[in-house]
C-alpha cells in the first residue's frame, strides 16, 4: 500500500508450510526479482526477524529490509462492496481490462476519470475507461452474487490484469 497501490494475494497450496504466523511488508518489486531469478524447482524458505527478511533457496541467500504491516493499514471499504464474489473467465477479464485501459485518464484532476469503472451486475461485468475525449467499453459474462460499481485506479489496472489467472 503506497497510497495508490495495494495488492494482497492469497495463495492456497499444499506445498506451503507456515511454521510461525505473522505479517510484514516487503518491497514487492525486489521480492519478485529475487524469486524470478531462482531455480523454479528449488525450495524457498522465508524467515523474518523484525527488521529484515531472509530468503534461502538452494545455495542462494538474500536479505531484504522489511517494515511492520501495521505501518501500512489496509484500505477499508463498505461491507456491501467487500462481500461480493465475482466468478468470470480470467482471460476474458484480462482482455477486457486491457481493451479499455487505453482510454482511461492519467493524472486528470477529475479523479473519477483516472481509472477503469467496473460495473458488476448479475450475469455481467461492464468495464469502461475514459479520459473525457476517448471512451472504451467492454462487457463480459460472469456470475456475481450482488451488484455494485467501483473504479479500479489506473495505477492498479496493469497489475490487476497481470495477476488474473488464465482460466
Amino acid at each position: 500500500n503506497n497510497g495508490e497501490l495495494q495488492i494482497s494475494l492469497d495463495v492456497r497450496t499444499s506445498s506451503l508450510a507456515v511454521e510461525v504466523e505473522g505479517s510484514c511488508c516487503i518491497v514487492a518489486t525486489k521480492l519478485e526479482q529475487i524469486v524470478a531469478a531462482l531455480i523454479s524447482d528449488s525450495t524457498l524458505t522465508l524467515s523474518t526477524d523484525g527488521e529484515k527478511a531472509t530468503l534461502k533457496a538452494g545455495r542462494s541467500k538474500f536479505t531484504i529490509a522489511v517494515r511492520s504491516a501495521s505501518d501500512f493499514p489496509l484500505l477499508t471499504l463498505p461491507v456491501d462492496q467487500t462481500a461480493m464474489k465475482l466468478t468470470a473467465s480470467g482471460k476474458e477479464l484480462r482482455e477486457a481490462i486491457k481493451g479499455v485501459s487505453f482510454a482511461a485518464g492519467r493524472g486528470d484532476v477529475r479523479a473519477y476519470l483516472n481509472g477503469v469503472l467496473m460495473d458488476v451486475a448479475l450475469g455481467s461485468v461492464n468495464l469502461v475507461g475514459t479520459n473525457g475525449h476517448m471512451l472504451g467499453s467492454f462487457v463480459i459474462q460472469g456470475n456475481c452474487d450482488g451488484e455494485g460499481q467501483f473504479i479500479l485506479p489506473i495505477a492498479n489496472v496493469d497489475d490487476f490484469a497481470n495477476f488474473l489467472p488464465e482460466g
